[in-house]
């Protein structure tokens, strides 16, 4: 999938691949979408509104939602996501500025990162929820 959210063919072994929902503003959405793409499937937004399109689109079927709180409505996103999906999905909050924290408190993340993040710990937390996710006994 491309900046924008249209799609682009699976290559062989994606569908295997965890799915990371990227909600994030640039620059920061190219950086994460780089980093992310080298072990997961990942769909990006530049704001909660094409987030919840991209969502619907995916039938809600995101494995971990990556999400910059400071983007635009990146807060209501994971709500209305949590609602539509009918289940909990893990949330890594990212944020550059400490006085969200109390919003990042109400999406009630899985993981917090402050603004640098260091692209491999992002990988890293998302992988762990990922497979947290995935587990045999989930079903999925």
């Amino acid at each position: 999938m491309d900046r924008d959210g249209r799609s682009h063919p699976l290559t062989r072994g994606e569908v295997a691949r965890p799915t990371v929902l990227l909600v994030a503003g640039p620059p920061a959405l190219e950086r994460y979408a780089t980093a992310l793409r080298t072990r997961f499937r990942v769909f990006v937004a530049r704001d909660g509104m094409r987030g919840l399109a991209l969502a619907e689109q995916l039938a809600w079927g995101a494995d971990v939602l990556v999400v910059d709180l400071g983007s635009s409505r990146g807060a209501y996103f994971v709500n209305r996501f949590q609602q539509r999906a009918g289940q909990r999905v893990p949330v890594i909050a990212v944020s550059a500025e400490p006085s969200r924290y109390q919003e990042e408190l109400a999406v009630r993340p899985q993981a917090v990162l402050m603004q640098p993040v260091d692209t491999d710990d992002l990988v890293r937390e998302v992988g762990f929820f990922a497979r947290l996710r995935r587990r045999p006994e989930t079903g999925r």
